[in-house]
């Protein structure tokens, strides 16, 4: 498959200053910036603003794709990245302002697009089908670790002192990652070129879209549902670790199952299908804090293993690592965009009823599914008509 190579004195250090950003990425993001919903809430942010805010952060995020430079130096956009996330956690001091929230939310889309392109593509530069499961387990090793811990430890700073005080250490921890980014040789530039991907990619950029409509419902839906349910900082955070263990258990899984699989199909399938239940059964379950709860973690652990195989399938089937990756993130906020929309329409014309984005959702899911094994079919009829030409070639 092309894509860009690695030279030679890119070394496993290069890895390891990748787990490092993540280090600071993720210890911000559950320490910190997983309470704005709730924060912006408790200072009288409905939830259509709330629903607004969410469509406005991957508008953003969809919009800066297009526009990132030709090449794209890896280290340059992840620090860039970085810093707008740290800059948006500094706007989001002004919580009480709503439009402090908006601007946070834009920061943090440029953030999206500008960190998370580069670092996919070189994730993948920097593993091999021999390792990627060893390094892929140790990152996700670290989300589990980090979602389960710091949303607690953030709930009792922020109960103890101030929402400011906790961003004020996120921006501090997602600074100290810049500098990193920067000071990392990351191996050549990215070069991808968005309209290219969208033409080759024209069968697999649909699939993410649909991907990230479930994502635009599910986590809105997630966010506005359990602010109907809980009172207290604490209570919220001890519901964001929950979350953050299922998702981090099934990211490991994942990601031991998908590189010693050969067949991509049947993991995909059990994770898809797991995801599409889960969602049904989590239309069942508001108003009951504990059933919830449990509903929309069975939810995550099912969508973070599927989320791995779609990544690996989406590298594998698409038109090279560079072009892969800036498609699919582009597709994912397109799809997230059109998700939180729906889940507007429902606050704001049926009542508040979250019920039937989720039907959306679970069938957007549904129509992923069966076009990945649309592809896988036809990548294994290729294989084989290659073989019988190589086969009958020497005979003729």
């Amino acid at each position: 498959m092309p894509g860009t190579q690695v030279p030679t004195h890119v070394t496993q250090g290069s890895f390891r200053r990748a787990m490092l950003l993540q280090v600071a990425n993720v210890s911000a993001e559950s320490f910190a910036w997983g309470f704005i919903y709730i924060q912006a809430a408790m200072r009288g942010a409905s939830e259509a603003q709330l629903a607004l805010y969410f469509v406005v952060m991957y508008g953003a995020a969809g919009l800066v794709i297009p526009a990132m430079g030709r090449p794209v130096h890896v280290g340059r956009s992840m620090a860039s990245g970085l810093l707008l996330r740290a800059s948006a956690m500094l706007v989001a001091i002004g919580v009480a302002s709503f439009g402090n929230v908006l601007l946070a939310g834009a920061l943090h889309g440029a953030f999206i697009a500008l960190f998370w392109v580069p670092y996919n593509a070189v994730f993948f530069r920097y593993t091999s089908d021999a390792d990627r499961a060893g390094r892929s387990t140790a990152l996700f090793a670290l989300f589990a670790v980090s979602g389960a811990l710091l949303p607690l430890l953030g709930a009792v700073v922020i109960d103890g002192s101030s929402f400011a005080v906790a961003l004020v250490v996120g921006a501090m921890l997602l600074s100290a990652g810049a500098v990193a980014a920067l000071a990392t040789g990351w191996g050549p530039p990215m070069h991808f070129r968005l309209p290219r991907a969208i033409v080759k990619g024209r069968s697999l950029g649909p699939l993410a879209a649909a991907e990230g409509v479930w994502q635009g419902v599910f986590w809105l839906v997630t966010q506005l549902g359990t602010l109907r349910m809980v009172d207290t900082v604490l209570q919220y955070g001890e519901f964001l670790a929950f979350l953050g263990v299922m998702s981090g258990v099934a990211s490991v899984l994942a990601g031991r199952w998908s590189d010693r699989s050969r067949d991509r199909g049947l993991p995909l399938v059990l994770s898809a299908c797991g995801v599409a239940v889960a969602t049904g059964l989590v239309t069942l379950t508001f108003g009951h804090l504990i059933w919830w709860s449990l509903a929309v973690g069975v939810a995550n652990f099912f969508a973070n293993m599927m989320m791995a195989f779609t990544f690996t399938l989406m590298a594998e089937l698409g038109p090279g690592i560079d072009d892969s990756m800036a498609l699919r993130e582009f597709m994912f906020n397109v799809g997230r965009v059109s998700g939180g929309a729906l889940v507007g329409i429902a606050v704001l014309a049926s009542g508040g009823d979250l019920r039937w984005p989720l039907a959306v959702a679970a069938a957007a899911v549904v129509v992923m599914l069966l076009g990945y094994l649309r592809a896988l079919r036809a990548r294994a009829s290729a294989a084989a008509d290659a073989a019988a030409s190589t086969v009958a070639g020497p005979a003729a």
